[in-house]
């Protein structure tokens, strides 16, 4: 049997998630379903350093998005572009151009997406095998109902669980099935005339 060590890999993700959430601020998932609701943000660019590397054009951020089939953005990615202050270019061939653009990364995202739940909903598949063990036999008692009523509950409990357990597996499945949603402008950063 081979084994595999991964603490160097875990300590890795552990050191990306704590930099990750050192950036998030109190009122960031206020601002992003704000961004989400309202349309593209459009920010001028003030300082002289900045404009001076822009030299006139401006900076676009496009979200790209996969979405579940509970309608939850399974995975998203962000294309950058510079583009010519003065280009007259239609949003529609930017988008198409941005779509493009991202079209290897919704790929690769899908087959990670599908091979992440395939393996999720395999690991449930393989809870719901283990608990198909058959119920111990019950004798009951002539006068004593405590094994019967413990009996009631254990079979209550156990409907219970399988109710979570399906609801789970739907939730799974679902979640295995992602289509693509169309890009969107979501900030555009212009110089200052």
């Amino acid at each position: 049997m081979t084994t595999t060590d991964l603490r160097d890999e875990a300590v890795a993700e552990v050191r990306r998630l704590l930099a990750a959430r050192a950036l998030i601020r109190e009122g960031d998932e206020a601002i992003g379903a704000q961004l989400e609701t309202e349309g593209p943000w459009i920010a001028r660019v003030r300082s002289v350093a900045l404009r001076a590397v822009l030299r006139g054009r401006r900076i676009q951020l496009w979200r790209v998005a996969l979405e579940d089939m509970s309608g939850r953005c399974a995975d998203a990615s962000l294309v950058a572009l510079a583009v010519d202050a003065d280009a007259g270019i239609d949003e529609a061939d930017v988008a198409a151009f941005v779509e493009r653009e991202a079209s290897r990364w919704r790929a690769d995202a899908t087959l990670t997406l599908a091979a992440f739940g395939a393996a999720r909903l395999a690991r449930e598949r393989a809870i719901a095998t283990a608990r198909l063990t058959p119920a111990a036999a019950l004798q009951h008692g002539l006068f004593d109902r405590r094994a019967e009523h413990l009996d009631a509950e254990r079979a209550a409990a156990r409907a219970s669980s399988d109710a979570d357990q399906q609801s789970r597996m739907a939730a799974v499945e679902r979640g295995c099935t992602v289509s693509a949603l169309p890009a969107r402008l979501v900030l555009s950063l212009v110089p200052r005339r």
